[in-house]
């Protein structure tokens, strides 16, 4: 069985505080086991989850809009180039079992849309003030507030992937 996918959306630009979330976020995450996906570039949010999941022992997959995986964030575990720029936001709210979104601009408030639109559970991590008024998703300001939400909006995977367990065994320097 897979492990949940949760598509974390945010900013390409983004205050310390921001980053600090994002970070704490992918961390959280990956000790829970589930992978964490973003738009993949080393910048703002995709940068600080990226590395949040990645040093927490996590499965990283960098969507990006370009043709070269190479210009991926280095914490990537999987890069992919989509060739299509910013119309690969629909594939980041497609690809995920749950999205995140901290704060952003145009393309954060797109990949928002695509998640109500295509039913996604959606949760706003760390927004000054809610960014949509016609719908209501959840809104927070921790980390574990949103974890705890996620636990109950994704399904549990009763076993972890082979891969997962290895890519999460050389992290920690065992052999499986």
């Amino acid at each position: 069985m897979r492990a949940p996918v949760v598509g974390v959306m945010g900013g390409v630009q983004c205050s310390a505080r921001i980053a600090d979330l994002a970070e704490r976020l992918g961390q959280a995450l990956a000790r829970q086991g589930w992978t964490t996906l973003s738009g993949g570039r080393p910048v703002g949010v995709m940068e600080a989850v990226s590395k949040g999941a990645a040093q927490a022992g996590g499965m990283v997959v960098a969507l990006l809009p370009g043709e070269d995986p190479h210009e991926a964030t280095r914490w990537a575990t999987v890069a992919v180039a989509s060739g299509i720029g910013y119309a690969r936001n629909s594939m980041n709210v497609l690809s995920s079992d749950a999205v995140v979104a901290l704060p952003g601009s145009t393309g954060t408030v797109s990949e928002i849309a695509y998640a109500i639109t295509y039913g996604k559970p959606l949760a706003l991590l760390g927004w000054d003030a809610q960014p949509l008024t016609a719908v209501h998703p959840p809104f927070f300001q921790q980390v574990e507030e949103v974890v705890e939400w996620l636990k109950g909006v994704l399904p549990r995977a009763e076993a972890q992937s082979a891969f997962t367990r290895i890519h999460r065994d050389a992290a920690a320097g065992q052999d499986s």
